[in-house]
């Protein structure tokens, strides 16, 4: 990538996204060595010391906001790799996984449990069923309303943790520890709720 003008010399930053040799690494740790993903994400930062980030490169603010960037590379790559290899996506993965903690709930419900739109979880339902994963079927006591269970092999697919988004997440809070994985989940509902107020985007100016 060319280094962008205006950026000190020998102080650019590059993202870059290879295809990893291997699979995800289902054994060793968060930190290892091998690859996580479809793509190896690689930051590589020209000459630049870990003392003088934050001071003589980017501000702290679009420091961290590349690595924002990199984390939603890095999910949209695990989550094209979830596709080839299972044939679900990430999205529908996490969906799965709350049908499979509360069988019998609704499109709504599992809605308001992830903090999705409706129409959103409508589509994730949609392809699941297509895919033979999800059933979907009226409340006895109430037609109206959708209740939403695992087919045999949508359980069979949900038991898979190897290589998933969560067994990551779970990894990153092992290494973390408690104290500052709540600190994470704290800065990261915030960061939401300022990106998208109330579910609303901002006006412009």
């Amino acid at each position: 990538m060319q280094q962008k003008r205006g950026l000190p010399p020998g102080k650019g930053v590059r993202l870059l996204a290879t295809p990893a040799r291997d699979a995800p690494d289902t054994q060793g740790g968060a930190c290892g060595a091998r690859a996580h993903g479809a793509f190896r994400l690689r930051m590589q930062r020209s000459s630049i010391p870990d003392a003088s980030r934050g001071s003589g490169g980017l501000p702290d603010v679009l420091e961290f906001t590349q690595d924002l960037w990199a984390l939603v590379h890095s999910l949209d790559a695990r989550s094209e790799w979830m596709h080839r290899t299972y044939g679900v996506t990430a999205p529908q993965r996490l969906l799965s996984r709350v049908v499979g903690l509360w069988p019998g709930c609704s499109p709504g419900e599992a809605a308001r449990l992830l903090r999705l739109h409706p129409a959103t979880v409508t589509r994730l339902v949609a392809g699941l069923k297509r895919l033979g994963l999800l059933h979907r079927s009226r409340d006895r006591s109430d037609a109206r309303r959708l209740r939403l269970t695992l087919t045999a092999r949508g359980r069979k697919v949900n038991a898979i943790r190897a290589g998933t988004v969560e067994q990551a997440v779970s990894r990153a809070f092992a290494h973390a520890g408690g104290a500052d994985a709540a600190v994470a989940r704290r800065f990261v509902h915030s960061l939401t709720h300022e990106l998208f107020p109330d579910g609303r985007l901002p006006r412009g100016t």
